[in-house]
């Protein structure tokens, strides 16, 4: 096989590894989990305490703050990764349910103090290294196929939520019968 069709392979390997672990975290995590987290912190009265104090806090010490809390969230995602890898699911996911409000609060902060802390031009150029690639695979046709059948799959799986376990459906109509014949019948 030639070295450029064995380069093509990984390259093409390597980019749906990519969208599709980007689209878990996304519909999975992100959506799921950490956007609700989010918007519970911004509702919260303590948090207009702390943006008053992170907006007027030394740049230096706001961003010591706010890399400590990323790498702690990258951590706990390592050691979730690893405690599922070895066995040890319950903990892996306990692990990385705890690590999705501390996320979700290392998102906060940044986007609370973006202006700030970008000022920093090593972690500006990062950042925007960063946003180009996110854009490049959110982009391209293999994400945008994936992304549409995952959600013809979310959809499906919707209709069948409905369908079966809703007031109105399959099992929502067993427990009904249930309650009805329960009171009918007396074995003792």
């Amino acid at each position: 096989m030639a070295p450029s069709k064995v380069k093509s392979i990984v390259v093409k390997t390597t980019e749906s590894i990519l969208v599709i672990l980007f689209i878990i975290f996304e519909d999975l995590i992100w959506d799921t989990f950490a956007r609700p987290v989010i918007r519970y912190f911004k509702k919260l009265a303590l948090f207009d305490a702390l943006k008053d104090t992170f907006l007027q806090m030394n740049r230096y010490v706001l961003l010591a703050i706010f890399i400590g809390i990323f790498t702690l969230t990258e951590v706990m995602g390592v050691v979730a990764g690893v405690n599922i890898f070895n066995g040890n699911v319950l903990r892996g996911v306990l692990v990385y349910a705890l690590k999705i409000p501390i996320a979700a609060f290392s998102f906060w902060l940044f986007d609370l103090t973006r202006d700030i802390l970008l000022q920093f031009n090593w972690l500006r150029v990062t950042y925007e290294y960063l946003m180009k690639w996110v854009k490049k695979l959110t982009t391209s046709e293999l994400y945008i196929r994936v992304r549409e059948v995952a959600r013809s799959v979310r959809t499906s799986i919707r209709r069948l939520k409905n369908k079966y376990f809703e007031d109105a459906g399959f099992f929502a109509s067993l427990r009904n019968h249930y309650i009805y014949f329960k009171s009918r019948i007396n074995l003792k």
